[in-house]
């Protein structure tokens, strides 16, 4: 996520911004206002994120080809070749092995388009993995990658994670303000994992009143950061979060 762009009238934030905030403040700070990023690991000079990043970069990469297992696997190796990390390759290559048919297989996938909503003093804008729409449904997809416990992200990720409610929200009042009708809103994870034993989540719906929770949450956090001072240490959250 970047730092809050702020335009004539209008602050924009995204939606990975709010996941930070809400994670560790202090984070927020030091990733997003000032743009720091995590050294590389000691001796490699490679970043513990690029295993991550060939994944997604691979499956969008595979989304927007005609072969698109092998335009993901083909979109990885141009990534890992232009940082040199090789010693990722094999489970990268694993990781987007897990990716099922169905996705591969989908009827006109949105993937990573970004959405822009207005809520008056600010813009909330995110880009979803991936999605599907069509009258009957819409379902949203968060690929996560994992090298550990990939079940247990997956039970933890279903019931906690904020991301995919988030665009689900988006999603929805983007819909509103075209004066369309928003279809039911599903949200899933998939977690891809390096070492093969992938795991995945069945379609969450979202019901009325969820959406409503989580668009007030939203705001609230939205709000929050636009009128926050400088966050310093002892604004950190004491957990992994902060790590």
């Amino acid at each position: 996520g970047a730092a809050p762009e702020k335009g004539p009238t209008m602050t924009v934030i995204r939606v990975t911004s709010l996941l930070t905030w809400q994670e560790c403040r202090y984070r927020y700070e030091l990733s997003i206002r000032r743009g720091l990023r995590l050294a590389p690991s000691e001796g490699s000079g490679l970043s513990p994120q690029m295993s991550g990043n060939a994944i997604h970069f691979g499956i969008e990469s595979g989304l927007a080809g005609e072969d698109k297992r092998t335009e993901a696997h083909r979109g990885a190796d141009t990534y890992l070749d232009r940082f040199g990390a090789d010693r990722f390759r094999q489970g990268v290559h694993t990781a987007i092995d897990g990716v099922p048919a169905e996705i591969w297989e989908a009827i006109t996938p949105q993937s990573e388009r970004r959405m822009f909503v207005d809520y008056g003093m600010f813009t909330m804008t995110g880009k979803p993995d991936f999605w599907t729409y069509n009258e009957e449904a819409v379902v949203i997809t968060d690929f996560k990658s994992t090298s550990k416990d990939e079940v247990e992200r997956l039970e933890k990720l279903q019931l906690f994670n904020m991301q995919p409610r988030y665009y689900a929200v988006l999603l929805h009042d983007e819909l509103a303000k075209l004066g369309r009708t928003p279809p039911p809103l599903y949200t899933r994870h998939l977690v891809l994992s390096t070492r093969g034993k992938h795991a995945y989540g069945a379609p969450r719906l979202l019901t009325e009143s969820q959406v409503k929770d989580t668009r007030s949450m939203m705001l609230r956090v939205a709000s929050r950061i636009v009128g926050a001072p400088e966050q310093g240490f002892l604004d950190a959250t004491v957990s992994s979060a902060c790590a």
